[in-house]
């Protein structure tokens, strides 16, 4: 990755990030791109197996991604308690 990415990707917090992730993925080619990876990295199937850490490796991009596109919590407002 280029030094440019690198310092605005460091310099992102977490809702930042997560925007950027839904931005990207809530695309039709984001569905697809999306669906792909999950067919392709055990998310619908059982990681285990002879091959199980490297499959579970992948299962776990997908799960971040996954995590990442749900909804961004919201802080509720403080209502004025002077009514």
């Amino acid at each position: 990755m280029n030094e440019q990415l690198q310092d605005k990707l460091a310099k992102m917090d977490a809702d930042a990030l997560d925007r950027a992730y839904m931005e990207t993925f809530n695309t039709d080619n984001g569905q697809l791109v999306l669906e792909d990876l999950r067919n392709r990295c055990f998310f619908f199937t059982t990681t285990l197996g002879p091959d199980m850490q490297f499959n579970e490796g992948q299962r776990a991009v997908v799960m971040n991604i996954e995590t990442r596109l749900r909804p961004i919590k919201q802080e509720p407002k403080q209502e004025d308690s002077n009514v």
